[in-house]
């Protein structure tokens, strides 16, 4: 999915990374953020969050400043570089949730809906949690 992503950014000429999307839709969505809400409202790491904020950051996309209310917390906002690419790709965005709705109904129709309650049963318990209890199972009856 990710490779296909790249590869419909690239058709469109953009010279961006899938993996930025949902941050850069983020910033455009809801303005200034703190590292940490951006973090939580994606369901990301800090460490990934900044990853991604790095990358941005040298195509001069994001400013990163302190929170004015806490200075031990960094902001992060889109530049006016990055917010006229982020305009050039809406209507790239808009035509990626359309494919991506076609091959959903493909695909029978229920896609979305499962990656919904995929996400939400890794928020009641992880993969790792999963895995170890099988883990334990399977030597608990060797």
């Amino acid at each position: 999915m990710m490779a296909e992503a790249g590869r419909t950014y690239a058709a469109f000429g953009h010279d961006a990374q899938p993996k930025w999307f949902a941050l850069l839709a983020l910033l455009d969505r809801r303005g200034p953020v703190t590292v940490v809400e951006a973090a939580e409202s994606l369901g990301l790491t800090q460490p990934a969050v900044s990853q991604f904020l790095r990358g941005l950051e040298e195509r001069r996309w994001i400013q990163l400043g302190l929170d004015p209310t806490d200075g031990r917390k960094r902001v992060v906002r889109l530049s006016k570089r990055g917010r006229a690419e982020v305009a050039a790709m809406k209507p790239m965005w808009r035509a990626v949730d359309a494919a991506a709705r076609e091959l959903c109904e493909e695909a029978g129709g229920h896609l979305l809906e499962a990656l919904q309650r995929f996400e939400q049963a890794l928020e009641q318990r992880s993969m790792a949690e999963r895995a170890l209890e099988h883990a334990h199972e399977r030597a608990s009856n060797d």
